[in-house]
């Protein structure tokens, strides 16, 4: 992952953070509520389509100063490179791969990127179906360790005798 899509992915968490500590379940409500657009606003919660001054209406809605979100920001960076868990394993297999984010979820059969980003950026456990297209599109990932870290991540290559 390139460190825009990084930053930008970080900006959207942080948002929906925002979003939720004001009480809002759904991008849908609060963008309602705040007379916004709901494409708009799901884009930026999910780190794409955003600029400078959008982010700071954002910031101005919710009461919050540019230097108070960017240390929020920092925080989410921080909790997900100290965190192992799924987000971390997806992490070494799309740097594994040397493909970009995007180009990974691609290969391995989703359309966007919402439901790698719900592991990488809220640790949720790799569903069933993920698991399995990676196993299809990456033969070589030991299944056991993507879906609760035993042994290494590469299946070890039998020896021919």
């Amino acid at each position: 992952m390139n460190d825009l899509e990084n930053i930008s992915s970080l900006i959207g968490l942080t948002l929906r953070e925002l979003r939720i500590k004001a009480g809002f379940k759904s991008y849908e409500q609060f963008a309602h509520h705040h007379k916004l657009s709901r494409i708009q606003y799901w884009k930026m919660e999910n780190g794409n389509n955003f600029t400078l001054k959008s982010l700071l209406n954002l910031l101005n809605i919710h009461q919050i100063d540019a230097r108070s979100f960017l240390l929020m920001v920092e925080k989410n960076n921080n909790i997900k490179q100290n965190n192992s868990g799924p987000a971390t394993r997806i992490q070494k297999l799309i740097d594994y791969s040397e493909l970009s984010k995007k180009e990974f979820s691609l290969k391995i059969g989703y359309k966007t990127l919402t439901a790698l980003d719900k592991v990488l950026f809220k640790n949720q456990k790799i569903p069933a179906t993920m698991c399995k297209k990676i196993a299809e599109a990456f033969p070589e990932v030991n299944i056991m360790w993507l879906l609760n870290e035993e042994g290494d991540m590469l299946n070890a290559k039998e020896t021919i005798q």
